[in-house]
Parts: structure tokens; C-alpha cells; sequence
């Protein structure tokens, strides 16, 4: 969630700097403090989740008898969406997950209709670093596209279904 979070800051910085001539603290910072403020959240209802899912001897010693059998991997919790802390971050991470990559590809088009139509009008060394930009700007959008959201649609699915 925290590399994620952090692509998507450095993808608004490079919006902010082709939309604004001079940049805003309070316009930065109230999008780190959004930011942080999911963390915060996420990381509050974690702490919940231990003490509540985690901490009590029984859901340990039924965590011992259900990893006693196994070899390669232990279990060491389930998401159990009946819980309110674990339906937060349930919801807040499939929310990044889906909605950062949808967000950020729309940024990138902000910026590169920033940046395109000038393109002709600069030297040949900053043309070239302009589309060195706008090429590193796409590869950084579109790859928690393809790496994060197939897995999480997979885990998403797997996750109703079993509720029905």
C-alpha cells in the first residue's frame, strides 16, 4: 500500500509541476495529507486486528493446531469481513488498488497534454528528455495496472464467492 501510496505522490508532483508554474504547499500538502490520513486509518484498524483477531490465546491455539500439519506454508490469519476493522482495510486497499491506476492514467493525460503540444518548439536534446519523461511517466501508470489489479480482481473474486 505504501509503494503504491508513493508512486501515486510522485505521479501527482509531476502533474502539479506541468499544471502550475509555481507550486503550492497547501495544494501538496493536502494531497499527502490524504494520503497519510489512509495510512493512518489502515494501520489503526491493523493494530485493532491484532488485539482482537490475533492476541486472545484461543485464536492462537487454534492458529498452532491448524499450522501443525503443514510444510510449506503456516497460516497465520484469514479476513474475516464480519469484523469492522478488517471489511476498512479490506475496502480501503481494493479501493487503491482499483482506483490509484484510474487516477494516475488520468493525471499522465493531463500532463502529457501539458507537455506535447510544446514538444515541437524545443531543442532536440529537451524534445528527446520530454519523451524520455513522458515514456518513464506511462511505464510508471501503467504497471500497477498490470501487476497489481489482475491479482487483486483474482483475490476480489475468490473473496465473494466464497461468501455465497
Amino acid at each position: 500500500m505504501i509503494s503504491t501510496l508513493s508512486a501515486f505522490f510522485t505521479i501527482y508532483m509531476k502533474y502539479d509541476a506541468s499544471e502550475y508554474v509555481i507550486p503550492s504547499k497547501r495544494r501538496i500538502g493536502t494531497v499527502a495529507g490524504i494520503l497519510i490520513s489512509i495510512v493512518a486509518v489502515s494501520v489503526t484498524c491493523e493494530v485493532f486486528l491484532i488485539f482482537m483477531q490475533s492476541w486472545p490465546a484461543d485464536i492462537r491455539e487454534h492458529y498452532y493446531i491448524l499450522n501443525q500439519n503443514l510444510t510449506d506454508y503456516a497460516n497465520v490469519g484469514f479476513v474475516d469481513l464480519s469484523v469492522l476493522p478488517s471489511a476498512i482495510n479490506y475496502v480501503i486497499i481494493n479501493t487503491l488498488v482499483l482506483g490509484i491506476p484510474i487516477t494516475a492514467e488520468f493525471l499522465r493525460r493531463k500532463v502529457s497534454s501539458k507537455i506535447t503540444p510544446t514538444i515541437d518548439t524545443i531543442s532536440e536534446s529537451k524534445r528527446s528528455q520530454t519523451r524520455t519523461f513522458l515514456k518513464g511517466l506511462t511505464i510508471q501508470v501503467v504497471l500497477p495496472l498490470f501487476l497489481y489489479v489482475p491479482v487483486f480482481l483474482c483475490q476480489l473474486y475468490t473473496t465473494i464467492a466464497s461468501e455465497f
